[in-house]
């Protein structure tokens, strides 16, 4: 009896080893699922300039699954291009004569369920849940 039950406990561990361990590509992938629905909502929050000749500001967000400024695997960051990022700045925090706007505070708070329920689809998917 103590035979079977070891072995329940052992198979129980090693579920709960396997659904709680996610490799830094798997990772990527879950964050990636993330971003990119962040990336849509931040899109949407962006001010935006109809008269405007070049290219606008909404049209310069990137982000790369699994990919970061600081290199950390696994993880993946949404943002602007290097030539519009300080613009964005600008305009989300203000400046001594700018009013901000504070657009990516309002994406963040607007898309954090959303962007946690699909974190959650991407892990069941690639754990076959």
């Amino acid at each position: 009896m103590s035979d079977d039950f070891e072995e329940q406990l052992n198979g129980w561990l090693e579920q709960v080893t396997n659904d709680a361990t996610v490799t830094p590509e798997e990772q990527a992938q879950i964050t990636g699922a993330g971003a990119e629905v962040f990336a849509k909502s931040l899109e949407q929050h962006t001010p935006y300039d109809a008269n405007r000749q070049h290219k606008h500001l909404r049209d310069s967000i990137i982000f790369d699954p699994g990919k970061t400024v600081d290199g950390k695997a696994g993880d993946t960051d949404v943002g602007f291009t290097e030539n519009k990022a300080y613009i964005a700045r600008f305009l989300n925090d203000g400046t001594k004569k700018m009013v901000p706007t504070h657009f990516r505070e309002e994406a963040e708070a607007d898309s954090k369920n959303s962007v946690l329920a699909a974190m959650e689809a991407k892990y069941r998917e690639l754990k076959g849940e």
